[in-house]
């Protein structure tokens, strides 16, 4: 069994072979006892392996009175023929060594059980009239520990070139391992150094890593990198559980954690692990039969995780390991099956996850005691983490370059789309607009036009009025209005009908349109009314195209009138613009009474007064028309 104690199988019987030969050439101990190892002034370090025998106490029972007796000194076995070390169980171990110091040795020796993880170390050192007792393990609080170091270790006094024999009954929950050196203070104090700056430069990389993954994924918004930044704190956490650091630094006082800490991180790492192995290698996408098993495989962690934390500490151990081993396997399967199909970051990951798992497996089996514990495999789940790191560093960057080309591509292709929808958005809102304007102006249409004649209505011949007297006050411009009444259009409508009236308002009201120039103003006023705003216009010019609109209207014949013919009496108004300023309601009056005033006076013709200084009246001058006289006044229609 000596590939517990750091030599590999072949290397101890090769070890072992020498050392019978020893024995065999002078030395006087018996053929299955252990030769004695001796430490001399010069000595930096002996290895104890060669050195150690050792004896299953199955029952935890044995006390160390017993083990000096003939029946149980000789069931002692070397450790290459011992089936126990290793193996989980509730047994206690009993090791054995003999040690002779040179006489010349002052200093006292350190011996260091180099495995941090047992939870109770005792060692029986023989003195005079009996032995003297230490005690260590994560299972005494660490300040109690007789040494403060990361490892159990005890002082041993010299023995003046006397041989002694010491016992060291070992029990834990996790593997029996013990591991046995010797060393100087002082080299061990170096070599202590040297290892915690190397431990130390490591979890400070991983710690920079796991941060900066933290950054990335609130940066990048992806549980990826978060995920990779919980798995690689929890894998920190767990090679310090796994040094003794965590022991010595974070929990010294916490001797029921102590036994738990390190499978339930192994369970935590491996379930963070599984999710970002799935995120990454996309499991639910390109292999969803396998992506089934990861789920499971993360339930299983769960588990695994609450019968460590309430249950039985060595069967949560127990569960972990095979979790870290099924993980491994399904791991690796993914990540190849995908770097055959072609998927590129499966290439890039398979291999850092390789040297990984293959680091975390020999780490595995060496903490079951399946492997010698020694440098490599103490270290080998640094070693693969490191390459681990390195690896999904440039997986995780292609894979930020991929993200960002499929990202611009995306982005390009969002904006010809955006481009083309804002484009067909802009003909839609023009098209729409265009329907709008040509509704509104409908719209306005309807609302200022009279709808059986087209003119504009009463309401809208008003506002243009009143903006036209604005303008022709400020400007001092003439301004003339004209208001025309069909005559007898009652009798119209009772002889022949409505329809032939609205006919005759229509046929009035299109001559007036057409009479009028583009820049005067032709509405319906109301009923038979019409009224003309004339601007720039003054009361000569309004006289005479009403004149000449009277005579045009007086000559049309309409089939359903027969022999009757349309006429219509005018009143013309002017105003002022030099003098003060009057309203519209002022002109359009004055309009009107000058149109009674042709009425009265025969109707069929033309009568207007004087320009508009203010709001009073002036007196009329009426114009006799052809076709009427000015003495003729019947009444008013």
């Amino acid at each position: 069994m000596s590939s517990y104690f750091g030599f590999p199988p072949l290397g101890t019987r090769v070890v072992a072979c020498l050392l019978a030969g020893l024995v065999a050439l002078g030395w006087a101990s018996s053929w299955g006892q252990a030769p004695t190892a001796a430490f001399g002034r010069d000595t930096q370090m002996v290895d104890l392996t060669p050195f150690v025998e050792v004896l299953e106490d199955p029952g935890a029972t044995l006390g160390l009175p017993s083990l000096v007796e003939p029946d149980l000194a000789g069931r002692f076995e070397p450790i290459d023929r011992s089936s126990a070390a290793g193996a989980f169980s509730d047994s206690a171990l009993w090791l054995r060594f003999r040690l002779r110091t040179a006489s010349g040795v002052e200093q006292s020796p350190l011996l260091v059980v180099a495995y941090p993880l047992l939870d109770h170390v005792e060692l029986f050192e023989p003195v005079e009239g009996g032995f003297r007792h230490h005690e260590a393990g994560d299972g005494l609080p660490f300040r109690l520990w007789e040494r403060q170091l990361r490892h159990p270790a005890f002082a041993l006094k010299p023995t003046g070139g006397e041989e002694r024999t010491y016992y060291l009954r070992i029990r834990s929950s996790g593997s029996l391992q013990a591991p046995l050196r010797l060393w100087s203070e002082g080299a061990l104090l170096v070599a202590l150094e040297r290892e915690q700056l190397i431990f130390g430069l490591f979890l400070g990389a991983m710690v920079i890593v796991a941060l900066l993954s933290a950054l990335l994924s609130v940066l990048m918004r992806d549980r990826l990198f978060l995920l990779f930044a919980g798995f690689i704190a929890s894998y920190s956490l767990l090679q310090a559980g796994l040094s003794g650091l965590a022991f010595q630094f974070l929990w010294p006082e916490a001797t029921w954690w102590a036994s738990r800490a390190n499978p339930l991180l192994v369970a935590a790492t491996g379930s963070l692990a599984t999710g970002f192995i799935r995120e990454f290698l996309e499991l639910p996408v390109r292999l969803r039969r396998l992506d089934g098993l990861f789920r499971r495989l993360m339930a299983a962690g769960a588990v695994a995780l609450l019968v460590i934390t309430v249950a039985d500490a060595g069967l949560g151990i127990l569960l972990s390991l095979v979790y870290a081993l099924v993980f491994t396997a399904l791991a690796m399967t993914g990540a190849l099956t995908l770097a055959f199909r072609g998927f590129r970051p499966a290439r890039q990951f398979s291999f850092a996850l390789g040297a990984f798992l293959l680091g975390m497996l020999v780490a595995s089996l060496s903490y079951l005691g399946l492997l010698p514990y020694h440098a490599v495999t103490t270290h080998a789940m640094q070693i693969g983490s490191v390459l681990l790191v390195v690896m999904v560093a440039i997986a995780a960057t292609d894979r930020l370059r991929q993200l960002q080309q499929a990202k611009a591509l995306a982005a390009e292709s969002a904006q010809r789309y955006l481009k083309a929808l804002n484009e067909e958005l802009e003909r839609l809102v023009r098209d729409r607009t265009q329907a709008l304007e040509r509704t509104n102006a409908e719209l306005k249409d309807l609302a200022t036009r009279d709808s059986l004649t087209g003119l504009l209505n009463h309401k809208a011949t008003f506002e243009q009025l009143e903006q036209l007297r604005r303008t022709a006050y400020r400007y001092r411009e003439p301004l003339a209005v004209v208001m025309t009444d069909i005559d007898h259009f009652k009798d119209i409508n009772d002889r022949f009908g409505h329809l032939v009236g609205d006919k005759v308002l229509v046929t009035v009201g299109h001559l007036l349109l057409q009479g009028v120039r583009a820049s005067d103003v032709c509405g319906r006023y109301g009923g038979e009314e019409f009224l003309l705003v004339l601007p720039k216009a003054n009361v000569d010019t309004a006289v005479e195209l009403a004149e000449r609109l009277r005579q045009q209207l007086a000559s049309v014949n309409l089939p359903e009138l027969g022999r009757t013919t349309i006429t219509a009496s005018f009143g013309v108004a002017e105003i002022d613009p030099l003098a003060e300023s009057v309203s519209a309601d002022a002109i359009i009056r004055r309009a009107d009474e000058a149109l009674y005033t042709a009425k009265r006076n025969g109707r069929n013709q033309v009568c207007c007064g004087r320009p508009l200084a203010t709001a009073m009246p002036r007196p009329f001058k009426p114009i006799a028309a052809s076709g009427g006289s000015a003495a003729a006044k019947p009444p008013p229609v």
